[in-house]
């Protein structure tokens, strides 16, 4: 099995770069698709709750999506996949490099992002499983579009891609935000990021907080050899500009901004710069940052180094599963001799406990990063659910008694094909 790249944060150019070409293994033969949720589009989710979760499954050279409900019950096996032929019109195929919005869409679609290689937008009607839309967001370049964010009726997507040669079509530079109709949807325009001295922005994740978008730049270079400090760009969804830049002085590859459940602060959690096997260049510049949300400009209110954790660097990635207490993963190498961990961190008391290990390859090393998609409900119903690609299930966490972070029996998604779940995605 590959291990689940870290490479939410760079873009998928350090882990997945030579199967992203590969065709797909005929996953509609195996099994075939299984249809929406049934129902009409906008149906739930009038409270901002999740109606359910798309879960990607990809091998990296194929891909399903299926969808659950917020406990991690199966409710379609294979909305959309590699192999799909009754897509309505579906004109560019599903790659092996899928990703998901890491928020929940005001449209109430599930919208696929393609990414390296093939840089398509795919809009979905989850209710009917109909593909509604398909929008190339490349504009004559590698775009790479990380994450996509839905406020007042546009679409902002994430392009992690630079373009060296600009000027040939119009929005083609890159490092920016592409702005879209959100609802037709089409291109109308772009929000250009700051670079970092030589390094391009490279946006990788995005969240709307207290009526702004806090896009987190990840300011590697062209060549991938070099990876700058991170910042958080606050830019103004109606005025569609930047407003103000922090840069995380010391941390690097960090993840969106996650809202604690009474939304009063968010977290930023950085792994460091990373190598080709997701190795960490410094532990010194991995840790957790703590942000009131309200506060402009940017303030940092608290840190945690992961040093001071003891449990490695962390992956750059976060959920909350009750105030106080955070849901992590920690950055693994592949083929070294730590296995891929899911921590509960206590916020207030900074420390960790290890909830979850990954288990070594039959050679004994570890297989590096196989713990993928994270998601709490906050104050909605459900349970939080980690994609674990080890063992092919959803894991699931919830409260304890004593407000503890409690592991609840894995479920498998399908039975039928057998890929690993990587990512999930609300809606």
């Amino acid at each position: 099995m590959r291990s689940w790249p870290s490479i939410e944060l760079v873009g998928a150019a350090l882990f997945v770069l030579g199967s992203l070409f590969v065709s797909g293994c005929n996953v509609e033969e195996q099994g075939g698709d299984t249809g929406g949720l049934g129902g009409a589009l906008g149906m739930g989710g009038e409270d901002g709750c999740a109606r359910a979760l798309a879960v990607v499954l990809s091998d990296y050279a194929s891909t399903q999506v299926a969808l659950v409900d917020p406990f991690g019950q199966t409710e379609s096996e294979s909305l959309i996949s590699t192999g799909s032929i009754r897509t309505d019109g579906l004109a560019f195929a599903l790659s092996g490099d899928v990703a998901l919005p890491g928020t929940r869409l005001e449209s109430g679609r599930l919208v696929l992002l393609d990414r390296f290689g093939t840089n398509v937008m795919t809009f979905v009607d989850p209710y009917s499983g109909r593909v509604l839309h398909q929008l190339s967001v490349g504009t004559g370049f590698e775009s790479n579009p990380q994450d996509y964010l839905e406020v007042a009726g546009r679409g902002f997507v994430a392009r992690f891609g630079q373009n060296t040669e600009p000027g040939r079509e119009p929005f083609d530079d890159g490092g920016d935000l592409l702005v879209l109709d959100a609802l037709e949807p089409r291109i109308r325009g772009q929000v250009r990021l700051p670079a970092s001295g030589d390094l391009p922005a490279r946006p990788t994740a995005l969240a709307f907080i207290a009526g702004d978008i806090l896009v987190t730049q990840a300011h590697i270079s062209l060549d991938f050899r070099t990876t700058g400090e991170a910042a958080l760009v606050v830019v103004s969804p109606d005025e569609e500009a930047v407003v103000s830049t922090f840069e995380l002085e010391g941390y690097k590859n960090c993840s969106r901004a996650t809202p604690s459940p009474d939304g009063e602060t968010f977290v930023v959690v950085c792994s460091g710069a990373l190598d080709p096997t997701g190795a960490v260049e410094s532990i010194e510049q991995s840790g957790i940052l703590v942000f009131s949300a309200g506060t402009r400009p940017l303030e940092i209110q608290d840190e945690i180094p992961a040093l001071e954790l003891g449990m490695g660097p962390l992956q750059a990635d976060a959920a909350f599963l009750r105030e106080g207490l955070l849901l992590l993963k920690t950055q693994t190498v592949l083929d070294a001799v730590e296995n891929n961990r899911l921590l509960a961190v206590d916020l207030d008391a900074r420390g960790a406990e290890g909830l979850l290990e990954a288990a070594p390859s039959s050679s004994g090393d570890g297989k590096g990063i196989v713990y993928g998609g994270l998601y709490c409900p906050g104050t909605c119903a459900g349970v939080c659910i980690l994609a674990d690609a080890d063992q092919n299930v959803l894991q699931r966490i919830a409260l304890g008694a004593e407000g503890e972070a409690e592991l609840l029996p894995p479920l498998r998604v399908e039975e039928r094909v057998g890929l690993p779940p990587i990512a999930l995605g609300p809606f």
